[in-house]
């Protein structure tokens, strides 16, 4: 079965307490290795997301589909799918609103306090 599990960044990955007054972060990020031992297992790993923090991680990154400038996550995850077809589509991110943006997407949403 090909897997493809496209990740937002910040509070998925990499966490702070808080993200701002009303945006409590993942308070179980996905651990780094844990990502590497699921890339080394065969599944596609892409980064949808925009931030910083994401730098040098040894994974994809798609932030929009070809010829689009902004970044629009449901066509970054439409994007990675066409790039990585895959029978199985997971969106791990901790974003309010990001359940309709998989949905919209064709992917199943996870929260990263959900992964396991």
């Amino acid at each position: 079965m090909r897997v493809l599990i496209c990740f937002d960044c910040d509070g998925t990955i990499f966490t702070t307490d808080r993200f701002g007054p009303d945006v409590p972060a993942s308070q179980h990020p996905v651990p780094l290795e844990r990502i590497h031992a699921l890339a080394r297992a065969g599944a596609h790993i892409v980064v949808v997301s925009p931030s910083d923090a994401c730098d040098g991680l040894p994974y994809p990154r798609i932030l929009t589909s070809s010829g689009k400038t902004v970044p629009d996550r449901v066509e970054a995850l439409r994007e990675a799918a066409r790039r990585y077809p895959a029978d199985l589509h997971l969106y791990i991110s901790d974003n309010r609103g990001d359940d309709q943006v998989a949905l919209q997407a064709g992917f199943t949403y996870l929260h990263p306090d959900n992964f396991r």
